[in-house]
């Protein structure tokens, strides 16, 4: 086996096992995960009328929206609603796990 052939091997290993660990939060949201803050990334702009009244909108631009409260039955129905991925993220960022 080349030195290429094992790198290339290796480096894509890498990628999907990479891909899946950034995924899972995705996929256990809508499972069963308590509500919490998410960043949600849309394939084509929603009509914000028709999104679930239980969300609070923390920011919005265009494709993606970042909401508060958003449980498993929320997020069921943001993919609903044409979500392309719906990410847990932290309302006060990297700087919320400081301690002052």
């Amino acid at each position: 086996m080349s030195v290429l052939r094992r790198f290339g091997t290796t480096l894509s290993t890498v990628a999907v096992l990479g891909c899946a660990a950034m995924l899972l939060p995705a996929l256990i949201l809508p499972a069963g995960g308590p509500p919490q803050s998410v960043l949600v990334l849309f394939g084509s702009v929603p009509d914000v009328a028709t999104l679930p009244n239980s969300l609070t909108l923390l920011a919005w631009d265009g494709h993606w929206a970042r909401f508060d409260n958003v449980g498993a039955a929320t997020a069921r129905r943001l993919y609903g609603h044409g979500a392309l991925m719906i990410v847990p993220i932290r309302k006060s960022g990297c700087m919320g796990l400081s301690q002052i």
